[in-house]
């Protein structure tokens, strides 16, 4: 079926686009700290233990709750974007998404929060991924539909502008460059936030479908989610819509008593 495919390729442009570092409040001294520790990342390789050290150090020197929330949102991005190979990784994700989402961060650190927080829940064994969707998809969907639900109440367009072209200045014409720039960085960045808003929420959308177009096919248990959670009618057929008819059946094995 195509269709599934064309999810497993979403899954991937989403995984290597949200690891980037997240919008950092450019140039504070957290901000440069949480980068430097994100070029430690060596996937199987990387300093587990040395990082975990500096989380607890910054912790420690960042008591505010918006800089608590920010900590614990690249913890969750350091392990996640380590690949959640060691058993454990994926718990201390799901740890530190929901510690870095009872703080105030910003939104687009946020929807990003949510999906690895989702995520994590198909890596509880890594050794078994297939008994891991399995066993987790519930709770990853749990998640991503509550990441979809806070995306309602940014207001997100549903087609994002393209970034606008900027031609090289002519000779002499360099300080007049320079200048409209300026004027236009609050547009450029209203566009770019827009556009990872955007993308963020297409993920969430994404990963859904992409864990019910699997089977066991349990399309009842995606609405019934969808329904508790978003409890927006119109939210949970769109989303419904999205998913093929074949994967709207029931294949679940019953649980055992």
């Amino acid at each position: 079926m195509r269709f599934p495919i064309a999810c497993a390729i979403a899954l991937a442009f989403c995984a290597v686009t949200v690891a980037a570092d997240p919008p950092p409040q450019e140039g504070d001294q957290l901000g440069k700290s949480l980068a430097a520790l994100n070029h430690l990342r060596r996937g199987k390789e990387t300093p587990f233990a040395s990082i975990d050290t500096e989380f607890e150090s910054l912790l420690k020197e960042y008591p505010r709750a918006e800089d608590q929330g920010r900590i614990y949102a690249q913890i969750a991005h350091i392990y996640a974007q380590s690949g959640m190979r060691r058993p454990g990784d994926a718990q201390r994700v799901i740890d530190a998404a929901q510690e870095a989402l009872r703080n105030p961060i910003e939104p687009r650190l946020r929807l990003r929060t949510y999906l690895y927080w989702g995520d994590a829940y198909t890596r509880m064994d890594p050794t078994d991924f297939r008994r891991s969707y399995i066993a987790g998809r519930a709770d990853a969907a749990t998640a991503y539909l509550k990441g979809l639900k806070e995306a309602a109440q940014y207001h997100i367009p549903e087609v994002v502008q393209d970034l606008p072209r900027l031609s090289f200045p002519k000779k002499g014409e360099e300080k007049d460059f320079l200048r409209q720039l300026e004027e236009r960085q609050p547009q450029l960045k209203r566009i770019q936030t827009d556009r990872e808003m955007h993308m963020y929420r297409s993920c969430l959308q994404g990963q859904l479908l992409f864990l019910y177009t699997r089977r066991p096919y349990a399309g009842p248990e995606l609405r019934r989610l969808a329904t508790e959670i978003l409890g927006d009618p119109g939210q949970v057929e769109k989303l419904m819509k999205a998913v093929p008819s074949e994967a709207l059946k029931d294949e679940t094995p019953p649980k055992p008593k």
